[in-house]
This record gives C-alpha cells, sequence and structure tokens, in this order.
C-alpha cells in the first residue's frame, strides 16, 4: 500500500456528535442528528416505513455505513491506481 493510501485509512477526526462515551449517547445523539445526515436520515425513514426496531434499525444503518465507505474506498484506490506518476526527466542517463 502506498503512501497516499495510508492516508485514506485514518479518518482525521470523527464528526463531534459521533464522540461519545456509551452506546445511549451515540444512540441519541444519531436520533438528533438525524437530518444532518442524508444516509442517517434515509435509514430512519425505511426503519419506520418498515417497522424496525431499535436494533435492527441501526444494524441497517451500520450495514450501509460500511457500504459506503466500501464504495467510496474502492473510487478512491482506483483512483489513485490511475494517476500518472509524476514526471521525471533523464538527463545524461540519469534520472533527476
Amino acid at each position: 500500500m502506498n503512501e497516499a493510501m495510508k492516508d485514506f485509512w485514518k479518518p482525521k477526526r470523527l464528526p463531534e456528535f459521533l464522540e461519545s462515551n456509551s452506546i445511549d449517547e451515540l444512540i441519541e445523539r444519531l436520533d438528533k442528528h438525524q437530518y444532518d445526515s442524508q444516509l442517517i436520515h434515509t435509514c430512519f425513514v425505511v426503519a419506520r416505513q418498515r417497522n424496525l426496531n431499535r436494533e435492527q434499525t441501526y444494524a441497517l444503518l451500520a450495514y450501509h455505513a460500511v457500504r459506503l465507505y466500501e464504495q467510496m474506498f474502492d473510487k478512491e484506490v482506483e483512483r489513485k491506481m490511475t494517476e500518472l506518476p509524476a514526471p521525471f526527466i533523464l538527463q545524461e542517463g540519469r534520472v533527476r
């Protein structure tokens, strides 16, 4: 894995509403901020329409969050793999 991809794995900082000390606090913050994220909001709407319980709702949210992350990661890997390397100049048989 090259240096650019190592940084992609590491989140810079979690959004403030995800910094919590307990599961209950995390759930409370997700409920409170569900309109700040299209993914969270959509999962909550689908859960209500399907009459999912709390555990099923958060399983649905976790599943879609992981899938979205995988798609973003795959696109970033593809982008990095298709970038042209930095140009180099050959002068008198040496690389500069």
